[in-house]
């Protein structure tokens, strides 16, 4: 018999209704599950047979998902305010989704995220250790205090969301700046086409190709003093300069990062075409 006692009956019926769905789904007949939900707040537990596999196959996994599904999110939180110092709602729930996205492999690009743990292991691992001698426990005392390794793994994403978040804040600032200056200068063209393959190639009205020095020349220099660090000198510079009455993009590419800056930039002036119909387009001009 394995007991698991809860503060809270709502968790003890949560996880028992959880047991008996993954029984089900199993079709394991030999584990005999109940709870006392008006006295002790405990879950039972009876197996009478293949205790192994009984919690190897159900009872670890079942906990495992139950612990991501409904602790996770208050932990990181906690985490998130307590750390870092980030008290602010808004801000604590920016951040979580950003965990959530590096947690559930969104973000496999960032080197960093590569050492972290699967934390469904992590947990695993603990409970296989745990349940290995303890028959009696409380919830929230295994929670609290043998999952160290579990609560390190959430520190480190949660390191690396704040990093992404703050990241993204600094994005969205530069991206503001540039979008007030460009609305606050003169078109120096009424439409602009960029034709996106490898690189990008700008045409003018008439659909002629603008040279490198065409497009250079419109450049504000105070434009790369103020933001060395972020702003294409090729595309963003230019293209901010010139602050063209419309922009159409012609790309196979829609979630490319160059396109969706223009895209950010620009908002409304934007439109977006595939490839084949530049050619069309560019044709139907010629006639």
């Amino acid at each position: 018999m394995i007991e698991i006692s809860f503060q809270e009956g709502l968790e003890a019926k949560r996880l028992y209704e959880r047991l008996n769905k993954a029984k089900l789904a199993l079709s394991i007949n030999y584990i005999h599950i109940t709870y006392d939900l008006e006295q002790t707040n405990t879950l039972f537990i009876s197996i009478q047979a293949k205790k192994e596999v009984a919690i190897s196959k159900l009872i670890i996994p079942v906990l495992t998902q139950y612990i991501i599904d409904c602790i996770e999110d208050s932990w990181i939180l906690s985490i998130i305010e307590s750390d870092f110092y980030f008290t602010d709602i808004e801000e604590q729930n920016q951040i979580l989704q950003i965990a959530h996205g590096i947690l559930e492999g969104h973000y496999d690009d960032m080197p960093q995220v590569e050492e972290l743990k699967s934390r469904r292991l992590v947990i695993e691992e603990a409970l296989h250790e745990f349940l290995r001698t303890t028959i009696t426990f409380s919830f929230e005392s295994f929670i609290k205090f043998r999952l160290h390794s579990y609560s390190e793994e959430l520190l480190k994403v949660v390191e690396l969301a704040i990093d992404e978040y703050k990241l993204e804040q600094e994005y969205q600032n530069f991206v503001q700046n540039l979008r007030d200056y460009s609305f606050d200068r003169s078109p120096k063209i009424e439409r602009l086409h960029i034709f996106h393959d490898d690189h990008f190639y700008f045409f003018n009205e008439s659909f002629i190709e603008l040279k490198y020095s065409d497009i250079t020349k419109h450049i504000d220099r105070k434009l790369i003093l103020n933001h060395p660090m972020y702003i294409d000198s090729t595309i963003i510079a230019p293209l901010v300069s010139i602050s063209p009455k419309s922009i159409v993009i012609y790309t196979n590419e829609v979630d490319h990062g160059m396109v969706q800056t223009i895209q950010n930039i620009f908002l409304e002036r934007v439109q977006i075409y595939s490839k084949n119909y530049f050619e069309q387009v560019k044709l139907q001009k010629k006639i």
